[in-house]
């Protein structure tokens, strides 16, 4: 066997090892469970939240959602045109 297929076989192993796992960190995490980097994290989550006024109860309707994605991607888009005509 060409060490092309040898490598592809360990690349899809190693993505099936670890679907299990980061699963259910995502899992975890969505639905607000403690997991192992939330002592770490969490004071820094709630430091930012603070410092930029936002309620953590509050939910973000489709207007606001929408608002943010497009102010997102203007401010990304500015930045890199920027990047490229230095």
């Amino acid at each position: 066997m060409s060490h092309i297929v040898l490598q592809d076989i360990f690349y899809i192993a190693v993505l099936v090892g670890l679907s299990v796992p980061l699963g259910i960190y995502i899992y975890k995490v969505m639905t607000g469970q403690r997991v192992f980097l939330t002592p770490a994290l969490a004071p820094v989550e709630k430091g930012i939240y603070k410092l930029m006024g936002i309620d953590v109860e509050d939910e973000m309707n489709a207007g606001k959602y929408a608002l943010s994605v497009f102010l997102f991607s203007g401010a990304g888009f500015v930045f890199l045109f920027g990047l490229l005509m230095l």
